[in-house]
């Protein structure tokens, strides 16, 4: 039997953003694990459906370079239900040497999505790291 060697694994990682103020810009920066190669895909999600679809966009910057430019709405990120795979918004980005993601989320004003309390939004991702 021959033996088959793993060049890369998938990790999940994620974080957590929560909107606590209407109207307002909420930036997060993450660093990616040094063994990080590429990001396979993204998705985002909330426990308040609505209000991260009809109220929020976003900007995406990878090493300092722009990937998804400022108002990109929040429901292109976001899916329902179905397998774990298909959910995520598919990507084939290299990450660079400093690892670093910043994530730029606006809220806006939305007639069908009042603000309530706030909401949370969970930003996870598919990876392909080094083994």
């Amino acid at each position: 039997m021959e033996e088959v060697k793993i060049e890369h694994i998938e990790r999940y990682p994620y974080f957590q953003l929560f909107i606590d103020e209407p109207n307002k810009t909420y930036t997060r920066e993450y660093e990616f694990n040094r063994n990080t190669l590429e990001i396979v895909g993204i998705q985002l999600t909330s426990r308040f459906f609505d209000r991260l679809s009809l109220r929020g966009t976003q900007r995406m910057e990878i090493g300092g370079d722009t990937v998804f430019d400022e108002g990109l709405p929040s429901r292109l990120f976001m899916s329902n239900d179905g397998a774990v795979r298909p959910r995520f918004f598919p990507l084939s980005i290299p990450v660079p040497n400093d690892l670093a993601l910043k994530f730029r989320f606006r809220d806006h004003d939305h007639p069908y999505a009042p603000f309530g309390d706030g909401y949370d939004v969970f930003v996870s991702m598919i990876t392909k790291e080094r083994k």
